[in-house]
């Protein structure tokens, strides 16, 4: 076995066995089976699986991002419209005044505001007096890249955190930015609209946008009633390492399937189509969820 894809096994194990660890809210099973809208008079609202498979939060989470529809900020990438519709797992209705938070890395396969995870893990694996993994190196320093930005670690292309590896609980913020994460409520038709960037990948996880869903204003997470993931399509990341900024995103690229969180969290059903567009791309999704369920 190669030692890249050791990395993206073991970092698929760290993320399901440390995924939401403390949340005492209950996970449910996923059911596959697609309801027929059209019985329900509501074909508009047809989804695609009931219940929409769950995923895990992962590790860059944070609670306190924007209610606003433009995440961009001034990150470059290719345009991405994103359009997200929720609806009743049992008759199709649509979900209205449902709070809907979504952040995703940017280009380069960064993430706002959080900290290096892959130092928290090093230093919980010393504190708990446990082996590092083969593939980090002797002081400590994880042989995956990730970019550190200008004036970060090692300079451009610096050493960056690993995946989705899930520490329990959520990260403390480390500055201020919030780029790439926001949250809207759903109209009378369950929509929300995001103006953003197709993500960047890296290392483990192949590209993706993280999506949770709150029936209140609150991100505790005892009161989350869906938590999932968009993945796209298959040769899209080919397409993005010809054009800047993704060209310079220098972590492993990762496809969906080799992707273990895309594999564990049924990706395939919650893949977004894309429109093109002059200025970019347009993508809808829609949710089958349970609003009662936390």
């Amino acid at each position: 076995m190669s030692k890249s894809i050791s990395i993206t096994v073991f970092l698929t194990l760290l993320a399901v066995t440390f995924g939401d660890h403390e949340r005492p809210g209950k996970y449910l099973e996923h059911d596959s089976t697609v309801i027929n809208c059209a019985r329900y008079k509501r074909e508009a609202n047809q989804h695609s699986c009931v219940l929409a498979p769950y995923a895990v939060e992962g590790p860059y989470f944070l609670p306190d991002d924007l209610e606003r529809s433009n995440l961009a900020e001034d990150k470059v990438g290719v345009s991405l419209d994103l359009a997200i519709r929720l609806v009743n797992s049992n008759d199709c209705t649509p979900l209205t005044n449902m709070f809907v938070h979504v952040w995703h890395a940017d280009a380069l396969g960064v993430y706002s505001g959080v900290p290096d995870l892959a130092e928290l893990f090093v230093e919980r694996m010393r504190q708990e007096n446990k082996t590092l993994p083969p593939f980090w190196g002797p002081e400590g320093a994880y042989e995956g890249r990730r970019p550190g930005g200008p004036g970060g670690p090692g300079g451009p292309g610096g050493p960056g955190g690993p995946g989705d590896m899930e520490m329990p609980g959520r990260p403390t913020p480390v500055n201020n930015e919030r780029f790439l994460r926001g949250y809207q409520v759903t109209n009378e038709a369950g929509e929300v609209n995001f103006k953003t960037i197709i993500p960047g990948w890296y290392t483990g996880r192949s590209l993706h946008i993280h999506v949770e869903v709150y029936s209140k204003n609150t991100t505790e997470p005892g009161e989350v009633n869906y938590i999932g993931q968009i993945f796209f399509k298959d040769d899209l990341p080919a397409e993005l390492k010809l054009i800047e900024p993704y060209s310079l995103n220098q972590n492993i690229l990762v496809l969906n399937p080799q992707d273990g969180i895309y594999n564990f969290a049924h990706g395939e059903q919650t893949k977004i189509q894309l429109e093109n567009r002059e200025t970019g791309y347009f993508g809808s999704m829609t949710f089958g969820i349970n609003p009662n369920a936390h």
